[in-house]
């Protein structure tokens, strides 16, 4: 028989009751193994992706990131001191 899901309708009228049940039941099994490691890629893509994002956000922003992180630190002094009461 090869791979079931190469078989044509006329193919699949051929089959008895039987096989085509045995046939709906390894299908979906196989498909239920393929969608489980598509959904494990998809995650890993996604989260490749997100990484790319980032990073792609970080060098296109940089200066501006870096200008604002010393006027940030430059403002703190300003502020005063927090104290600590036991």
């Amino acid at each position: 028989m090869g791979n079931p899901t190469l078989l044509s309708v006329h193919d699949l009228f051929g089959l008895s009751r039987m096989s085509l049940q045995d046939l709906v039941l390894t299908a979906r099994d196989r498909a239920s193994r393929h969608l489980k490691v598509a959904k494990t890629e998809w995650h890993a893509a996604v989260r490749e992706e997100a990484t790319a994002l980032a990073a792609e956000y970080i060098l296109h922003a940089q200066d501006a990131l870096a200008e604002q992180e010393r006027r940030t630190l430059e403002a703190t002094p300003e502020f005063p001191s927090i104290r600590k009461t036991a």
